[in-house]
């Protein structure tokens, strides 16, 4: 094909091959292309993005409008250059967006170099975007010395701040992980009306569901949720992280509804199937996140629209496994309607007694029913397809580092309140039991986990580390082959950031025991006057954890070499008179991995 030629893919997405040398028409910079910004006709409201970087290319985002407000499909050309002031191109093609897609702009750019820092930018007429710098990935076979990322998770805009990407633009990384809660599809809920920087004005669906609360309202059409990305996405900080680095994105439960499995919702016991509005949130996704992904709109099934499991090379040093924990996950094991207190019971403080019921259940009625071919068919969060693939990739895997983007977290998580009450410290009769604090994470799927643990040991898979977001907290642990046996194995290491913004795993605990009468009693568990007391007993009844800080904002950061993985978790100041600190960053603490260990440092 020519070089200069894109072909349209999946309705708008485009594609064109990078050429060496284009002189830019007219001379000058960028051939008298104007500065971001000047323009009267149209503008690039949500900024620019790349992502899913190849030893050869990458995806570019953005997204054109008319600044009348008229909807129409828009000519834009795509510019790219090694240079920023673009005065010698390796691409300069013209596409047309579409307003069926809001106007989204997704191009995928191949025949780039590798392991090579771009600029790119988007152009329509005498109005140009802001420039865009990206970086492609080294080769497969690249002898690499080190590797810089960073992952984030959990960016509710209804609270706290968004300082730490003031502090993350700053860092030298080649990539960002985003392991998803990009957006929260609830506005106004309870959990959402504390104190949260002044430059995030009140967000209003267009649409949007009542909660069962009534306290607020969830996105529920198209509409809704493109107006959470594109509301998110005119955060200037957020704007300058992603000009700045590509990134790879997966979504976790918010991107559609909190803690949902398949096309379920969570806000009422009964878990109604909303599979319009599952794609919905599907199609905004898409549209707005700069993925190297299959989508069809056209398809039927939700389940089959898109496929976002993938992963990514970056030289020998380190393979990049990227999970889907969502769309093809089964129900929690202990449903909410056979929970007295919803979901206290069925996802959240859990005895571990009946979890263990449950799941023993469940797997025996799926053995029986799939002729023992699928006996964690009722009780998954991959799903056997996406499950084959993840094994498969972890077998063959020639890298060094085998890094799991994995959405929540693999670490037991248990408090054990019959001892504690042998310790003479008054716990109600009712509580004696060992509880499992999030059964929405993998401790509510301890079979698959076992299953997969069991799967790296057998197969002598070694240097496996899961990067995880979800629980709103850091902590850096070790994965065992069976929480549950007396002698426990370690397989693999996870290590958990805390989110941007959104509160903090601690402060869900206790508003819980403030609120509610029959948690009272437990208040000592999770504070003391103003000490966090969560995090000792976290540490204390799971001695796997190296590492927890349960109240807490803030990223990480990897510096990937043959011999180690270090880490640093980045906590970041609260919130103060409605302004994001001037120094985002409060301390950090180092976490490091050791070639062919599966166990964590902390110093």
């Amino acid at each position: 094909m020519d070089r200069r030629e894109f072909l349209r893919l999946s309705g708008f997405l485009t594609m064109s091959v990078a050429s060496a040398g284009l002189t830019a028409c007219g001379g000058g910079d960028g051939g008298g292309t104007p500065a971001p910004g000047t323009g009267k006709v149209y503008s690039f409201p949500q900024g620019v993005a790349s992502g899913d970087p190849k030893p050869d290319g990458i995806i570019l985002w953005s997204r054109v409008v008319r600044n009348d407000g008229a909807a129409e499909d828009i000519k834009v050309r795509v510019q790219m250059s090694e240079t920023a002031d673009f005065k010698v191109l390796v691409l300069d093609t013209e596409i047309v967006t579409q307003a069926a897609w809001d106007n989204t702009i997704r191009h995928k750019v191949t025949g780039l170099k590798a392991y090579t820092t771009y600029y790119y930018r988007f152009v329509v007429g005498s109005d140009a975007s802001t420039n865009g710098r990206t970086k492609t990935a080294p080769e497969a076979t690249a002898d690499l010395a080190s590797l810089k990322f960073a992952f984030i998770s959990c960016q509710d805009w209804t609270v706290n701040h968004w300082g730490a990407f003031d502090s993350l633009i700053n860092e030298d990384v080649d990539f960002i992980v985003h392991l998803g809660d990009y957006i929260y599809e609830t506005v106004g809920e309870s959990f959402q009306t504390g104190a949260v920087e002044a430059r995030h004005t009140t967000l209003t669906l267009p649409n949007g569901t009542a909660t069962a609360t009534g306290n607020g309202k969830y996105a529920t059409t198209l509409a809704d949720y493109r107006y959470l990305y594109k509301t998110y996405r005119t955060d200037t900080r957020l704007q300058a992280l992603h000009a700045k680095f590509p990134m790879i994105a997966i979504w976790d439960d918010h991107e559609f509804s909190d803690d949902c499995w398949g096309d379920h919702q969570t806000y009422t016991v009964d878990n109604p199937e909303q599979a319009d509005r599952r794609k919905a949130a599907t199609q905004a996704w898409y549209e707005f996140m700069p993925a190297d992904v299959v989508y069809d709109s056209t398809q039927p099934d939700f389940s089959k629209q898109i496929t976002n499991y993938r992963d990514l090379h970056f030289g020998k040093l380190m393979h990049l496994i990227v999970t889907d924990q969502r769309l093809f996950r089964t129900d929690h094991v202990i449903p909410e309607t056979l929970s007295p207190l919803g979901e206290v019971g069925s996802r959240y403080f859990v005895k571990q007694t009946d979890l263990q019921g449950a799941e023993a259940q469940k797997i025996a009625a799926a053995t029986a029913a799939t002729g023992g071919l699928y006996p964690l068919a009722a009780t998954s969060v991959l799903g056997e397809l996406q499950r084959g693939w993840w094994k498969q990739k972890m077998a063959t895997s020639s890298a060094t580092w085998k890094v799991w983007a994995n959405e929540v977290s693999l670490l037991r998580m248990q408090v054990d309140l019959r001892a504690i009450a042998a310790l003479g410290v008054a716990v109600p009769a009712e509580f004696q039991n060992n509880y499992i604090l999030n059964a929405d994470q993998w401790d509510g799927f301890n079979a698959e986990r076992k299953d997969m643990m069991k799967f790296l040991k057998d197969n002598g898979v070694k240097n496996v580390v899961a990067i995880t977001g979800d629980i709103h907290a850091f902590f850096a642990g070790s994965v065992m082959d069976d929480f549950d046996a007396a002698s426990k194995t370690p397989v693999m290491v996870d290590l958990v950031t805390a989110g941007v913004s959104s509160n903090s795993f601690q402060s869900y605990f206790k508003s819980v025991v403030d609120s509610n009468p029959l948690f009272n009693p437990l208040k000592g568990l999770i504070y003391q006057g103003d000490v966090n007391t969560f995090d000792f007993y976290l540490k204390s009844f799971n001695s796997w954890i190296a590492h927890a800080d349960s109240d807490a904002q803030g990223y990480a950061i990897v510096t990937v070499t043959p011999d180690k993985m270090a880490t640093q978790f980045k906590k970041v100041a609260k919130v103060a008179n409605g302004q994001a600190p001037a120094v985002p960053v409060l301390y950090t603490v180092n976490a490091t991995v050791a070639k062919d260990t599966a166990a964590v440092t902390i110093g």
